[in-house]
């Protein structure tokens, strides 16, 4: 159960009792009585805990507060770590475990397709009861809410029902966060969202994992933008600033955060650190960001900045702040100014030759992700992002709404309203753009 944590012996008895909320003289009560937990020494003789040791002892303190009593806790705590031990050898074990990670995976999904939130609260709280907050977190929600999402490609559930357990889990992931210890380790960090970024879920788990480790996190959420973002490092003035993205547009948004934050005055050594899929997807956009890339792993992004935060010695040395060329600054520029004259020719055309039955405000919402795109990669000056186009805009529009075939046409459109609109050094700049936009099409045909 707790396998995944360190074994490393690092906190003594204060910091311990801190991080999980139990008084010392409880702790070493526990040690005496039950063997758990089962501390090293220090040279001088001190008990030193590990983050294994952490994990556990909260994972009691939460049976406690769920009404069981230290021994029958105890008990619990060995018959699961039994039962694990013994999936090891034996596959089919896992059926006898008084709560399987697929089982529970299978009740929240079901809940979610009925919008029974009652369930979905009921499941959730038998797997916090049972295992630590950051294995529900990571073996239960994450895959949860991968599976909701392919569910949503292949056209089985509607939209609403993952934003629906999305926003259940977004819920119990903050109350978490309100009940964990109040913060020990000195500094701050602050945690938002790129602007126009509405995926949270992760960054929220990091912020929690952090909270439960101590540390003064303070979480600004969804899409924050920059001008509220400058406002908020005024005030906190933060050791370690946490960015997340998880499409191409939002990690332009991110880039250009970054390259402001790390340019004003006095700011120009916060440590910033970034993370989301869209860099898993496209991992050529990391070297463009002039920050630090978190691990994927929230348990192991959450030791790498307490790490940070711990001995701010360890932290590697911040990259260059790279500026964008003036060719790509100027082309973003006209490519925004003329935006709406584009969208506009764009319509024309495609109004006079789509049929009847497609939704005309899809084509708009359809061109206007098509312009994000193109203006992203600019930002980034990186054209061969856009031969993943159909890739990075299925989560908003499913195959089975925007064939590639469909998308190409109105890319194709773009480029002559482009040709037609712009002046012609632009146009020579948007080339490889649109090249690559055309070879992404043509791949997945």
């Amino acid at each position: 159960m707790f396998e995944h944590y360190s074994a490393e012996p690092v906190f003594n008895v204060k910091a311990v009792s801190l991080q999980a909320d139990i008084d010392p003289a409880t702790l070493r009560a526990w040690e005496r009585r039950y063997g758990i937990p089962n501390p090293s020494r220090s040279a001088s003789g001190y008990r030193l805990y590990s983050m294994r040791d952490v994990a556990i002892l909260r994972w009691l303190k939460a049976q406690l507060q769920n009404g069981l009593t230290i021994s029958k806790a105890v008990a619990l705590l060995r018959s699961l770590e039994a039962a694990n031990g013994h999936a090891t050898a034996d596959a089919d074990s896992q059926a006898r475990l008084p709560a399987s990670w697929q089982r529970l995976h299978d009740e929240l999904i079901a809940a979610a397709m009925d919008f029974d939130e009652l369930r979905i609260e009921q499941t959730l709280s038998e797997a916090f009861a049972l295992f630590p907050v950051e294995d529900v977190c990571t073996q239960l929600i994450y895959p949860t809410l991968t599976t909701i999402g392919e569910m949503w490609q292949a056209g089985e559930v509607s939209v609403s029902v993952e934003h629906f357990i999305t926003n259940v889990f977004r819920r119990r992931l903050l109350a978490l966060m309100a009940s964990a210890p109040m913060p020990h380790w000195p500094g701050r960090i602050v945690a938002a969202c790129a602007p126009g970024e509405l995926h949270e879920m992760g960054l929220l788990t990091l912020a929690l994992f952090l909270r439960r480790w101590g540390f003064h996190v303070i979480y600004l959420g969804q899409s924050l933008a920059l001008a509220r973002l400058n406002e908020a490092l005024d005030k906190i003035h933060p050791d370690v600033v946490l960015l997340s993205a998880s499409t191409l547009p939002t990690a332009a948004s991110l880039l250009e955060t970054v390259r402001h934050i790390r340019t004003q005055p006095g700011q120009e050594q916060l440590t910033v650190a970034f993370g989301g899929r869209i860099f898993n997807t496209l991992p050529i956009l990391v070297a463009h960001v002039p920050a630090h890339r978190l691990d994927d792993d929230a348990r192991r992004a959450t030791r790498q900045i307490a790490q940070w935060m711990v001995d701010p010695r360890t932290q590697p040395l911040l990259p260059a702040v790279m500026l964008p060329s003036l060719d790509a600054q100027e082309t973003l520029n006209l490519l925004r100014q003329y935006r709406a004259e584009l969208t506009a020719m764009v319509l024309r055309t495609a109004a006079a030759t789509v049929d009847e039955s497609i939704d005309y405000t899809c084509i708009a919402s359809v061109v206007a992700d098509l312009l994000d795109l193109i203006e992203s990669a600019l930002i980034f000056e990186e054209p061969s992002v856009l031969e993943h186009a159909l890739e990075l805009r299925s989560e908003t529009y499913p195959p089975c709404v925007s064939p590639p075939r469909w998308l190409a046409h109105h890319a194709q459109l773009i480029g002559e309203a482009c040709l037609a609109l712009l002046p012609e050094l632009a146009q020579r700049r948007l080339t490889p753009y649109f090249a690559a936009l055309s070879n992404g099409f043509a791949t997945t045909q």
